[in-house]
Parts: structure tokens; sequence; C-alpha cells
């Protein structure tokens, strides 16, 4: 598939050399493109249409391909053609020694992850790895000469003592977030201390695992240690979500990591002992294409994770910059829908809630003429930027507009987006697609959470829903009496239905002390302002 004439190579070259000087001076984008790039050449035709919606197909497509709405019509030939611009760009940031110190080993990684494809694929791409390999290992004997790091021997003397009570997989990550938080971005003399540090703490350094291997066995290591569980949460950065990682870092160790970051919790208060089968399952059948069965060495994979804490911090940092308006935001036209292009000069001066506004006018037809095409790209823009009820609005449309085309993974991205950022509405209708499985994964332990916190900010269907739960013993332990607590709450905040079965509930003694009294209380709010005679209301 790969084989390229050398004329081929040539126009494919004079069609990137701008991509390579925009790669010198954009190293964090570019290191970012490389690992796209390469998570790109795994992509087959039969999965193009789920291709589209991810962060890294739309970054390379829009990058090197140099081309913008197209992307809305591309087919099988338009995967072959731009794989071939993917491996061709990592070929240069190769050859023309670009590729940064930190990443040639989760390079190195990700490319040897690709060997199991097609084998009209493998020679290539091995060739590549093997090319890459080599340029690490002469880095590594240029420094073998150098003296022992005094600074390395101090905080490996403490890390020793400080890990060597944890359990395998999670001592990996603690000295990874030491060896992050004590010296920052690495070189590559500071990786080889790393990897050599993986040996000293007692880990099988040189041995194989899978991601999946890993992930499981941390996930036991936190079932069965509170200390553990108190920890997780400092590997994380402050503010970074799942979804961030998920859409711009494409490596499947790191995507795995923060999504059990993100779900550990939740997970123990709901799943109980079934916690590590519902957490496995949370990773395995995400939406994101996690790729479990990459493997590699133990000094590796520590490598591996630090570059991505690295890469995550520099790219989130250098968007809340972007947003602040401290910084021009250059390549923001590859992180928006396709749709959205154009409309894009237009429009991306504008402040995230002049967006919102302008887009809720094409939308009602209320100070502009109806359209809703255009409501659409507006929203994406607010969207993209953060604006909470721009997100849940384009939930909304893919969702429910009959003249968008219904698209339940979309709108399940960007109701996730809206719940994540606390709009009540978002949760509870995440919670739906969650229960009904549609445009993911059905989870009854993810329905559950976002219904309850829909619940906690008082969302009257969303207390209804709970308190149903609970009273037919669906997904919830049958409770009569907390199901009445929850259609109480949905009652005092005035829903008419949930007051009547409130009146029921106490006038039958079910789930609550038989009150006649309250009942009747009830039972008059319900009615409150209908033309009912007494007769009526008692029947």
């Amino acid at each position: 598939m790969y084989d390229c004439s050398n004329s081929e190579i040539q126009e494919i070259d004079s069609k990137l050399e701008s991509v390579m000087a925009w790669a010198q001076t954009r190293t964090v984008e570019a290191e970012q493109l490389a690992l796209d790039a390469i998570r790109l050449l795994s992509c087959t035709a039969d999965r193009l249409e789920d291709y589209k919606e991810k962060g890294f197909f739309k970054r390379c497509w829009f990058k090197l391909s140099g081309k913008h709405g197209e992307m809305l019509r591309v087919n099988q030939s338009d995967l072959i053609e731009i794989q071939k611009y993917a491996l061709r760009y990592i070929q240069l940031l190769n050859e023309r020694d670009m590729l940064m110190a930190q990443s040639i080993i989760t390079i190195k990684n990700q490319l040897n992850s690709l060997l199991k494809e097609e084998e009209n694929t493998r020679r290539e791409i091995t060739r590549l790895a093997e090319k890459v390999g080599e340029r690490l290992n002469s880095i590594e004997e240029q420094i073998e000469a150098l003296k022992e790091w005094r600074e390395y021997s101090d905080w490996l003397d403490f890390e020793i003592h400080a890990c060597d009570h944890f359990p395998p997989h999670f001592r990996l990550l603690h000295a990874v977030k030491s060896f992050y938080f004590k010296f920052g971005d690495c070189d590559i003399q500071k990786l080889k201390y790393l990897r050599k540090a993986i040996k000293e703490i007692g880990l099988p350094w040189k041995d194989p695992i899978k991601i999946s291997s890993f992930m499981d066995g941390l996930i036991d290591e936190i079932y069965q240690n509170e200390q553990i569980q108190n920890e997780m949460g400092s590997l994380r950065f402050d503010g970074v979500k799942a979804d961030f990682v998920l859409d711009n870092i494409s490596v499947s160790s790191y995507a795995s990591l923060y999504l059990i970051l993100d779900y550990y919790k939740d997970t123990l208060k709901l799943a109980g002992e079934k916690f590590e089968e519902a957490l496995r399952s949370r990773i395995r059948y995400s939406n994101y294409g996690i790729d479990l069965e990459v493997s590699m060495s133990w000094r590796d994979l520590a490598v591996e994770l630090l570059y991505c804490m690295s890469l995550t911090k520099r790219l989130y940092e250098q968007q809340q910059r972007m947003l602040e308006g401290k910084i021009e935001n250059e390549s923001a036209v590859t992180h928006i829908e396709a749709v959205q292009i154009p409309y894009y000069q237009k429009s991306h001066q504008k402040s995230p809630e002049e967006l919102y506004v302008e887009a809720s006018q094409y939308y009602t037809g209320n100070g502009k003429s109806q359209d809703l095409n255009k409501a659409l790209i507006l929203y994406h823009q607010a969207a993209e930027q953060g604006h909470i009820k721009a997100q849940y609005k384009l939930g909304e449309m893919y969702y429910d507009i009959k003249e968008i085309d219904k698209h339940y993974e979309k709108a399940f991205k960007w109701y996730s987006k809206a719940a994540e950022q606390g709009h009540s509405d978002a949760q509870y209708k995440l919670g739906r697609m969650y229960h009904t499985g549609e445009g993911t994964k059905q989870s009854y332990l993810e329905a559950v959470k976002w219904y309850e916190k829909a619940a906690n900010q008082k969302h009257i269907p969303a207390l209804k829903i709970l308190g149903d739960m609970h009273g037919k013993g669906e997904w919830l332990e049958k409770d009569r009496k907390k199901m009445f607590e929850f259609y109480k709450q949905a009652a005092d905040l005035g829903d008419e239905i949930a007051q009547c079965f409130v009146a029921y509930c106490y006038f039958c003694g079910d789930g609550a002390e038989q009150n006649f009294t309250k009942a009747e209380e009830y039972l008059l709010k319900c009615v409150s302002g209908k033309k009912m005679t007494k007769e009526e209301i008692i029947k």
C-alpha cells in the first residue's frame, strides 16, 4: 500500500515542505502530529466514518493533506493517500533530526505496535521503526561515558524508600510521577536515568508487558489498596479531563491510564465488589479506539508515560493561553468540525458567548433568518472553546433536530463535554444515552452516575427516574423508601406527576408512613389551578 515511486515521493515531499517548516517552529504540535500520524497508519477503510470524528484524524487531514471541507467526503482512496503522507512525515522528522529526544522512545513503541498490521504495510513500518531505534541507540551510546548525575542519585535513593511498599504497577507510576515533578521535561540523558531507575526500584525492567496486562494489574491494586486509591489523583494535572487526553494524545497506554483516573472513584462508589470488572469494561469498550494489545518493556512504558505527561501539560497550557487570547491559534482550524471551515474566517475573532448568541438567533429565527446549518457551525465554534450551553445545544441538535442528520455518537460527545462541566440537563441526557445504549455502550454504572449528578442539582426528570429505578429494582436495589424520597424531592420542586405520586404513597403507606393529611396536601398541590370538583379530586 505504501510503495511509492521516486517521483511520487518527490511530489509528497514538495507538498510537505510547508508542514516541515511549521514543525520547526511549532514543536509541541509537531510532536502531537507525529503520534497522530502513527495512529492514522493503523486505520482501516471499514471504520472510516468513526475515524472522521476523532481529533487525530482531523489534525492529520487538515495539516498533512492541506484540505478542509473535503473531509466530509473522504473515501478509501483518500485514506490511503493521507496515510502515505503520514508515513513520509514521520520519515522526514527522523531524517532531519527533528524528533525531540523525549519523543523517540514513544514513537518507536507506537511504530512497533503497528507491526501486526497486514503484510503489505509491515515492510515500510519495520524499516522506519528500525531507523528510529538506530537513532535512539546512537544517542544513548554518546552518553555512556558521562559521570553519574548526582541529582539523579539523590532522587533515586529517596524514591527507592518512598515506593518500595507499593505493588509493581503503581510503583512504576509513582516513579514516573516523582521523576516528572522533580526534573520536568527531560532530555535523552535524563531519560536514560529513568530507564535505569525502573530496574533499581525492583521492577522487571526489560520484560515486555501488554497495556491490557498493565492496566488490569493496576486496577487490581487500586481495589485492594486504600493508599493507592488516595494517591491516584496526584497522577493527573489540574483541570485536565480524560476527554482532552483522549482527543489530543494518540498513545494507548496514557489514554487508558487517564480513563482510570477519571472513573475509578465513581466506579468504586457505584460498583462495589464489581469494581474491577466495571472499570475494565469502561476502558475496553470506550469509543476512542484504544489498542490494549500494544506491548513494550517496563522501562519503555515508563518513558512513554513520562513523555505523554509532558506533552499533555504543554498542549493543555497552550490551549489555555490560546483561549485567554495570549497566543494566536494558527492551528485552531484543525480542532473544529469540518463543517465549520467555510464560516471560520468570518467568526473566529468573536468570543464564545457572542458565537453562542448569534447561533441561537439563527437557530430560533429571532433576530436573523432561521438557518440551522449556520447555527450548527456557530454552536460548534463556541463549544470548541468550552462554552457549556453551546456544547449542550450541539448534543440536542444531533439527537433531536430532524433537519440535521441524527448522529447519536456526536450527541453523546457533546452531551459528555457539557455534563463534565456541570450542565444538569446534559448530565441527565448523558445518563439516558448510557441507559439506552444510544451512541455508546450501554452501562448501568455510567447511567446511574450521571443521573445522580443531575439529581444532586435538583433536576426533576433525574430525580424521578432514580425513584423509578429504586421502585422497580432496575439496576439499583429495590427500595420503596428511596423511591419515595426521590419523588418527594421532585414533588417539592413543583412537578405535578411527582406530587400526585407522593400523595398516593402517603395515602397507601407505600415507601412512607401512611398519612392522609399529607396525602391530601400533595394531592391539592397537584390539582391546584385545575377546575376539578372535590369528588373528581377524591376519585
